[in-house]
């Protein structure tokens, strides 16, 4: 799924003209619990930059997006189209067009977010921005910044009861509890299966089952516990020296 996103907003300041934009749906975040539909107000997590927007239609396809983008533009705008979104083997171009007219049109061109394993980490400013109660499927592959915020999300619901999530910010938290989480996702890979191997008369053992929902909120306490721990043993420390 992809969405045509209307840029209002950029770390809270209001952009002086709106920038459109198609972008995979699973790299947003959907605000104040809200569901991913036309008019949704969403957010974008890029680098250090969070971006605001609405979303201005959905798509089953990229290509379909990038149409419908063409024909936002073309339609306030006497320059010529530019591609979206270029690619090369190593490395994705991003772009923006700004909704303007005449000789006012321009491009914005910032680097992908290549995400990395090394760089694959959930920044607090990345959860705070985002839908506490993000749904997310417990076996979802954690690759990338998205799906460890996500999961960030949807755990601190352990902690905390889902009503009382809403609309809280970040500071407003246990920052033990929030330390816990974010270092647990950082390293979560839930969906890693161990590699068959074969057995000396040839047959394939079964391969375990998969985590439980049960399962990994128990090793999500436990992490915690285990942090929060160490970490009042520290202050502790330091206090008495």
């Amino acid at each position: 799924m992809y969405a045509l996103i209307s840029w209002t907003s950029r770390n809270g300041v209001t952009l002086e003209r709106e920038e459109v934009e198609v972008r995979a749906a699973r790299t947003l975040t959907v605000m104040n619990g809200g569901k991913m539909e036309p008019d949704a107000t969403v957010n974008l997590q890029y680098r250090k930059d969070i971006w605001g927007g609405k979303i201005q239609s959905l798509h089953d396809s990229k290509n379909d997006a990038e149409r419908h983008l063409e024909r936002e533009v073309d339609d306030g705008s006497e320059s010529p189209v530019v591609d979206i979104c270029e690619t090369s083997t190593n490395n994705a171009q991003r772009k923006r067009k700004k909704k303007s007219f005449g000789k006012d049109f321009e491009e914005s061109t910032d680097p992908e977010d290549d995400i990395g394993e090394s760089e694959s980490m959930c920044h607090w400013e990345e959860i705070s921005s985002g839908v506490w109660c993000c749904p997310i499927k417990v076996k979802a592959a954690v690759k990338d910044a998205a799906t460890r915020t996500a999961l960030a999300c949807a755990l601190l619901g352990i902690f905390y009861p889902k009503e009382e999530l809403k609309g809280r910010r970040l500071h407003d938290l246990d920052q033990d509890v929030v330390e816990a989480i974010t270092d647990f996702c950082m390293v979560a890979k839930l969906t890693k299966e161990p590699p068959l191997k074969r057995t000396k008369e040839g047959d394939a053992p079964k391969p375990s089952s998969p985590m439980s929902r049960s399962t990994i909120k128990q090793a999500m306490r436990m992490k915690c516990n285990t942090i929060i721990s160490l970490q009042r043993k520290k202050a502790e420390t330091s206090n008495a020296s």
